[in-house]
């Protein structure tokens, strides 16, 4: 891991030897990384342990400050042309693997899992916490710090910040698989297979807290559909560089 992350530091620039890997060079060992199954398995794993660096940090409201190199890298190493088609090439894997999975399978195997599933959605909350009377005596202690309203919102916005840049990062990726004829099916399959695992979410009776492991977590699928909204943005959009809502015959 400390070996992956000294490579992906190089990539952003942020290396702390100041050893910065050019966009020439990354294209050329990504080339040679291609024609070998071990290659593409580095590649991948690369791209996985830097993701989940992400969602190690602790504090969603920090995401932004404390993943900024490595998010520059992913910047980089995910719209490069030749992990475009292995990128391409593992999530059809996935999608063939997941017919024998759950719905929770691409939140806990897929590539993309780990920046998906990072979320400040709790997967259950515990009753006591909902009552005041059970930390009043908490909150009422002289010295208890008060949240003031500035703080809060600089909070809030950092977590917001944060998740933008998740999915930006994630809707430039998969829009990058979709511009590659070679690679466009399978980002498509991709995308059917993960609504078609968790289409259990949609019955009016289900419940998260009794079957969490049938489906992936509300957190997942709320990134996977905030990326896909991004896709609408092109015809949705009012502004005049862009009239294309006009066009759709409903």
């Amino acid at each position: 891991h400390g070996d992956l992350s000294t490579f992906m530091d190089c990539i952003s620039g942020w290396s702390i030897d100041g050893a910065i890997l050019s966009p020439w060079l990354l294209s050329e060992i990504m080339k040679q990384a291609k024609l070998l199954p071990e290659g593409k398995k580095a590649v991948i794993e690369l791209i996985k342990s830097s993701m989940r660096d992400i969602k190690a940090i602790k504090r969603p409201d920090e995401i932004l400050t404390e993943g900024a190199k490595t998010f520059d890298s992913l910047q980089t190493i995910l719209v490069e042309n030749s992990i475009i088609e292995m990128l391409g090439e593992r999530l059809l894997v996935e999608v063939t693997e997941a017919t024998k999975g759950r719905g929770d399978y691409f939140e806990k195997e897929s590539v993309l899992g780990p920046l998906l599933s990072i979320s400040t959605i709790l997967p259950s909350v515990n009753p006591l916490f909902l009552r005041s009377s059970q930390y009043t005596c908490f909150t009422s202690l002289r010295g208890f710090p008060t949240p003031f309203a500035g703080e809060v919102e600089q909070c809030q916005n950092g977590i917001q910040e944060g998740f933008h840049k998740i999915h930006t990062i994630l809707h430039a990726a998969l829009l990058q698989q979709l511009k590659c004829s070679s690679v466009k099916n399978n980002i498509l399959s991709w995308m059917a297979a993960v609504v078609s695992l968790n289409e259990l979410r949609a019955g009016p009776k289900f419940e998260l807290k009794k079957a969490p492991q049938l489906v992936a977590s509300d957190g997942f699928l709320v990134n996977f559909c905030a990326v896909l909204l991004e896709f609408c943005k092109p015809f949705f959009s009012t502004h005049p560089s862009a009239p294309k809502l006009p066009l759709i015959n409903p």
